[in-house]
């Protein structure tokens, strides 16, 4: 019978120094283990992309020095806030940090405008923003409009 699972040793094997890397959020199933083979491993100057945001897993390879750059919209733990690695590289400059939110709140805005067709319910972020001024006060958030 053919193996199907591999060892995460073996399936980790192909990121190599200054390789692209994409991460789900921390709600996502973060693979915590694999983070900590990598850190283990000594890789190095790796890219992250995060989809959209990152906690823990960014700021642990920020804090061994894995990471040469992160494209994302925030890295926060939870109620504690801004991972503390990622506050002092970014103070730092010790990782170029692209910002991703107008990105993601692009898609947030439309998936909020795709939503608020599915509720009437006025305490809804899609259907309170919808038709209202909301929309209109910030040059960063804009909520599609739905033709007549």
């Amino acid at each position: 019978m053919t193996e199907i699972v591999r060892p995460l040793d073996a399936a980790l094997s192909v990121i190599e120094d200054g390789m692209t890397v994409v991460v789900p959020p921390d709600y996502g199933g973060v693979a915590m283990e694999a983070t900590r083979t990598l850190i283990r491993r000594g890789v190095k100057h790796l890219h992250m992309l995060t989809l959209p945001a990152s906690s823990l897993q960014a700021d642990l390879l920020i804090g061994a020095g894995a990471l040469a750059s992160i494209e994302t919209s925030a890295v926060a733990v939870g109620e504690l806030g801004t991972g503390p690695r990622f506050a002092a590289a970014a103070t730092a400059g010790t990782v170029a940090i692209k910002d991703a939110t107008r990105t993601i709140r692009s898609c947030w805005s439309q998936r909020s405008g795709r939503m608020s067709r599915f509720s009437t319910h006025p305490s809804r972020t899609g259907t309170a923003m919808s038709g209202s001024a909301a929309g209109e006060s910030s040059l960063s958030w804009r909520t599609p409009r739905r033709k007549p």
